[in-house]
This record gives structure tokens, C-alpha cells and sequence, in this order.
């Protein structure tokens, strides 16, 4: 019996594997969360952090991180997904995040659910969050990197993410918002 050779290239193919990558193309390091030092960042905003990776031939890269951008409130339930202006709102509105609390790798906080109710979250960033040559990152948003940790520039992959005028805009939205409230919290007038 004779053979048409119809799966052999497709068999062929997968057999090459990674190795069809050409030099050169697949060059960028992602580390481990858990392998950097990190920490909440409540004098900037407490949805931001710290950190200091392992950058490229382990040479300590610091960089500032708005990982809020990287979770979604999914009915009370925190999750890492690719965040919008708006899911980044609903996360604003709905979260405690001014309370939240790092722990090696796990963010906790309280979010509400759909009725209402507060729910205790805990959530593990490694996987969510990489260092990738030093520098955080997920989906498709890049922490800063410290000039002083790359004064030339070399490791800036990326154009640095310019701001958000929407994302502004409901921040300070949010923030005079939450400012009211804690104003009518002190004066003993909590509103429903």
C-alpha cells in the first residue's frame, strides 16, 4: 500500500515544535512574580506597587505597577483578566482597595457582589503578573521602569503607556466620590 504523504507534513510539523522559532525572535526573559520584591505602593495609590525583579543577567530592575488593571470584579470575585476603562471603574467602585493588604503573592481585599455584598477575596498574581526582563506586566499593561535602573532606555520594550483621559476621568470621579462619602462618614451622616 502506497502512502499520499498527506500526514506526514502536518506530522512533520508538529514534531519541529519551538524549534521553527527563528533566532533572535523569542528573546524575552518572564520571570516569577514571587521572585520579586514587591509591595503596595499607598503613598502613589494603594491599587499600584513597588517592585524590584531579576532583570536581564540578574542585574535588579525597579518598577512602579498599576496591577488594579490587571483584575476584574466578577460578581463579588476577584479574577485577572485585560481591564478597560470601564471594568477598571467597576473595580474602583466596587472594591475595597484602599484596605487591600500583599502578601508574597496574594492580594486581599473585599469586593461587593451583585446584590450588594461584601465578599472576601484572596488572589494569587503569580501567573496574572510576570516580570518580563525585570519589568511587571500583564495583558497588555507595562509597569515603569526607575531611570536609574535603565538610564539609556534599552529596556523600555514598549512606548511607555501614555494616560488614560476616560481612565482620568472616572478616577477623579471616583476619588471626589469616595472623598464626599468619608466627609459624611466623619460628620455622622452616612448615607444609604
Amino acid at each position: 500500500m502506497k502512502s499520499s504523504g498527506f500526514f506526514s507534513l502536518p506530522l512533520a510539523l508538529l514534531s519541529i515544535g519551538s524549534e521553527a522559532c527563528p533566532i533572535g525572535l523569542n528573546q524575552t526573559e518572564h520571570g516569577s512574580f514571587r521572585a520579586c520584591n514587591t509591595t503596595l505602593f499607598p503613598e502613589h495609590a494603594p491599587w499600584a506597587m513597588k517592585s524590584t525583579c531579576p532583570g536581564p543577567d540578574g542585574k535588579p530592575m525597579k518598577t512602579g505597577f498599576v496591577f488594579g488593571r490587571c483584575l476584574l470584579n466578577i460578581n463579588g470575585v476577584l479574577r485577572g483578566g485585560h481591564s478597560n476603562a470601564l471594568t477598571w471603574k467597576i473595580f474602583l467602585q466596587t472594591c475595597n482597595w484602599h484596605e487591600g493588604s500583599l502578601v508574597g503573592s496574594v492580594y486581599n481585599c473585599r469586593c461587593k457582589d451583585d446584590n450588594g455584598q461584601w465578599v472576601d477575596n484572596s488572589i494569587d498574581l503569580e501567573g496574572i503578573i510576570t516580570p518580563q526582563n525585570g519589568r511587571l506586566h500583564c495583558f497588555n499593561h507595562y509597569g515603569k521602569i526607575d531611570p536609574e535602573a535603565d538610564p539609556e532606555g534599552a529596556l523600555r520594550e514598549r512606548k511607555e503607556e501614555e494616560k488614560d483621559p476616560l481612565l482620568e476621568y472616572y478616577a477623579r470621579d471616583i476619588f471626589a466620590e469616595l472623598s464626599a462619602k468619608d466627609k459624611d462618614v466623619e460628620m455622622g451622616e452616612e448615607k444609604a
